[in-house]
């Protein structure tokens, strides 16, 4: 597999807005956001419910369309590109972690790894597979089906999944949201590690400061409106800054 990661700054967004409702009587989603992410670290984008953290991640990967602005990933502006440039751009670039770990029942996590990227067309080889499944230290859990592992396993067999095309980008929704609080501190853990071994920029959308805690940074959204950046900021004085300015 060759590298086609791009290098120093992976997502741009440059004034970037989306408007929901009614002509005359639109809701913007997000308002004139400015930002960058860079290559080997990972952002936390947190703030209240209905803040836009989530139409943030959206438009930044390229599944929803801003009313205005430009966001480049990895060198490409995707703002107005094709259904098919955006689908290349995803599968070469974008991996993706959810909070409810989207594996497939049926597969072991050994399949659900390497399935969906063979599906895109995509040559995986297994062995690729399973050197992750080592790395996310589940490599005795090769043949368990989901429903043989714990919450944090699946995660664990998510992020593999996730990495296994070798994405510049890795968006994570929530993804400590269904996990109890020892598997949330090794999800954190492991995100922070997949940034240093694979260089991968990591962004992690979440309401919660003490996942919020564990980024480089975080940035503050409120009513769709990048209010703040923080950097090396407890769980505490995230809390505090999020409710403040809700």
């Amino acid at each position: 597999m060759g590298d086609r990661r791009c290098s120093s700054v992976v997502l741009r967004l440059r004034d970037v807005c989306r408007l929901y409702g009614r002509p005359g009587g639109e809701q913007s989603g997000l308002r004139g956001v400015c930002a960058q992410f860079e290559a080997g670290t990972l952002a936390a984008v947190c703030g209240p419910s209905g803040s836009g953290k989530s139409t943030l991640l959206m438009c930044a990967a390229g599944l929803t369309r801003p009313a205005s602005g430009t966001i480049e990933l990895c060198g490409e502006r995707i703002e107005a590109a094709s259904e098919r440039q955006l689908t290349r751009i995803r599968r070469d670039q974008v991996g993706f972690v959810f909070q409810n770990f989207q594996l497939i029942e049926s597969l072991t996590a050994l399949e659900n790894i390497y399935l969906p990227a063979r599906l895109a067309g995509r040559r995986i080889p297994v062995e690729h597979a399973v050197r992750l499944l080592e790395q996310v230290g589940l490599s005795g859990r090769a043949e368990h089906r989901p429903a043989e592992l714990s919450g944090g396993e699946q995660q664990r067999v998510a992020i593999a999944r996730a990495l296994v095309a070798g994405p510049s980008l890795l968006f994570a929704d929530e993804p400590t949201g269904a996990l109890d609080g020892a598997s949330r501190e090794q999800i954190l853990a492991l995100l922070r590690e997949v940034t240093r071994a694979s260089g991968v920029c990591v962004v992690v959308v979440t309401h919660d400061p003490v996942v919020a805690e564990s980024a480089d940074r975080v940035l503050v959204l409120v009513d769709g409106v990048l209010v703040e950046e923080l950097t090396g900021a407890s769980r505490d004085e995230i809390a505090r800054r999020t409710v403040a300015r809700a």
